[in-house]
């Protein structure tokens, strides 16, 4: 087993990967002072080896340390030049996120390119590969949370929104639910869009593949076809991992 390492811009997840799949995970908000904690919960675990994605460059230090500590080995540390399935253009070495390149990686092993990745997390992106799999492009995105805690801040009447739920109805009757229809739906509006432009600009259908934990409610209310794919950076995590561990 190994132990893959997620860090978002919200959360720290730890999880136990075996051949690809998710043994047992554990969740914290990113703050430092979470690390120890976390490393803690799952010490009695054995792992032959961990790997480390991080849009949080600021905290990575910490986490090397604690695994170091932990459970005596260093975590490979996911970055462009790692050995992959994809072509990365060196241009957007010093730009892609971490979380990007996993997601593409997974993609590309489980599914037919040319494909599209949509991740929707604290920011939603979609990233494209085109038929050699090497990256096409992509856009980011404010992610839903985003809209609602911007709508609630930024204005004077509009409440928080709480939890994340999908109207049945497109014309909201109140104003929670006029909120909660035009975040969704605008939502899967946008990524509809952006899929169908980039298809228009590719010359080609492409494979759509969605995670992270808002993709599960947005997926069915697109128009594309979009296949949500809940564990698509647990396999990506364990892919890299493989690919670029020391041989004993």
């Amino acid at each position: 087993m190994i132990l893959g390492i997620d860090v978002g811009n919200t959360n720290i997840v730890l999880g136990g990967i075996q051949d690809g799949t998710l043994v047992f995970s554990k969740r914290t908000e990113t703050k430092t002072e979470n690390i120890s904690r976390l490393m803690s919960e799952i010490s009695d675990h054995i792992f032959e080896g961990a790997i480390l994605s991080s849009v949080v460059p600021a905290i990575n230090n910490n986490i090397i340390i604690a695994v170091r500590e932990t459970f005596r080995i260093d975590p490979i540390i996911v970055t462009p030049k790692m050995k992959m399935n994809i072509c990365l253009p060196e241009k957007v070495h010093k730009e892609i996120g971490a979380d990007i390149i996993v997601g593409l990686v997974a993609a590309a092993s489980e599914y037919k390119v040319p494909l599209a990745v949509v991740d929707m997390g604290t920011a939603s992106t979609i990233f494209a590969l085109d038929k050699n799999s090497t990256l096409a492009g992509g856009t980011i995105h404010p992610g839903m949370v985003i809209e609602y805690n911007a709508l609630s801040t930024k204005t004077a009447q509009l409440p928080e929104i709480e939890t994340v739920e999908i109207p049945e109805h497109i014309l909201g009757q109140n104003t929670n639910e006029c909120i909660k229809s035009g975040v969704a739906y605008g939502h899967a509006g946008m990524i509809d869009a952006i899929i169908s432009g980039m298809e228009k600009e590719m010359h080609t259908p492409l494979t759509v593949i969605a995670t992270g934990g808002l993709g599960r409610y947005i997926a069915p209310i697109c128009t594309h076809q979009i296949i949500y794919d809940e564990a698509l950076l647990i396999k990506g995590l364990d892919y890299l991992y493989k690919a670029n561990k020391k041989a004993d």
